[in-house]
């Protein structure tokens, strides 16, 4: 029978600490997948850390070990994501995870700023046109 995350965290506690920086887990079950969005300096650390081959295959195989030891009820969003990108890095591609990564948060403040873009230009043409609604 596979343990849950905090019998995880306690069985792997002896594992040597640059496998365990790859974990996912905490006592809560698995972290969320956030790691798309290059928005922290962790998150940028651990994926250029990650694009580092060797460095790269290790904290990977972290990160697949602890997405899939345990027993825990994950969300399935997240377990695809992990398991993506622990793959990736596993097999020595981590500098595509990181790209992909810098690909979708690109993506992701281009779209933030259009929909910014979008709602000061309503609220510009409701304050010229006499009458008309804002409805957001």
């Amino acid at each position: 029978m596979k343990p849950n995350s905090i019998i995880f965290l306690e069985n792997t506690k002896h594992y040597p600490d640059i496998f365990r920086e790859g974990f996912v887990r905490d006592r809560h079950g698995l972290m969320e997948a956030s790691d798309w969005l290059l928005s922290t300096e962790i998150t940028i650390i651990r994926s250029i850390l990650g694009a580092i081959p060797i460095l790269g295959n290790i904290l990977g195989a972290g990160r697949l070990y602890s997405v899939w030891y345990t027993s825990d009820e994950d969300w399935k969003k997240q377990v695809v994501w992990h398991t993506i990108f622990g793959i990736l890095e596993v097999l020595g591609l981590g500098i595509l995870a990181l790209a992909l990564k810098i690909l979708l948060t690109t993506i992701y403040y281009l779209l933030r700023g259009l929909w910014n873009v979008s709602f000061m230009l309503i609220e510009i043409f409701s304050a010229l046109v006499p009458n008309y609604p804002v409805l957001v």
